[in-house]
């Protein structure tokens, strides 16, 4: 039983781009890449604008706060932004609140998918969209892929 104060796990697998902008992100922050990650996916999760762009694959109908999609029969499929073709996919692990996890799930729900595919499309639109990660690590600033700096 999940006591008060407690956390579920989910463990997406993320193209490993992804996976490598949540790394340095949380390097800025000084967290974890687990922490990093739900901060990332609770943003994006939050975010009005990401929610319209993954609205086009959702099949049953959503409502976050004071906004509802509408799902329908000829959405989008949610494998090309999660596990696009010709990219590595690598394991993130993150915990998620009770409640924070329940969202997650009403928004599986609409995508007809697992709260791991739910979490892997919002982190996958936090590393696309530098707005979203600016909520969370204000002045992060991506490394160039032109410096020598190794990747961690």
């Amino acid at each position: 039983m999940i006591g008060r104060g407690e956390k579920k796990k989910v463990s997406p697998y993320v193209p490993q781009f992804v996976r490598e902008h949540v790394r340095e992100v949380g390097r800025h922050l000084r967290q974890s890449d687990g922490e990093t990650g739900a901060r990332l996916v609770l943003a994006a999760l939050g975010d009005t604008p990401t929610l319209n762009r993954l609205a086009a694959y959702m099949w049953r109908d959503y409502a976050y706060g004071t906004h509802a999609w509408l799902g329908h029969r000829d959405h989008a499929d949610l494998d090309r932004i999660i596990n696009p073709p010709g990219h590595v996919t690598e394991r993130l692990t993150m915990r998620f609140g009770l409640d924070d996890w329940a969202s997650l799930d009403a928004l599986g729900f609409a995508l007809g998918r697992p709260v791991a595919h739910a979490a892997a499309a919002l982190l996958r639109y936090a590393c696309d969209y530098p707005r979203v990660t600016q909520l969370v690590a204000p002045g992060y600033q991506p490394r160039s892929p032109y410096s020598l700096q190794r990747m961690g």
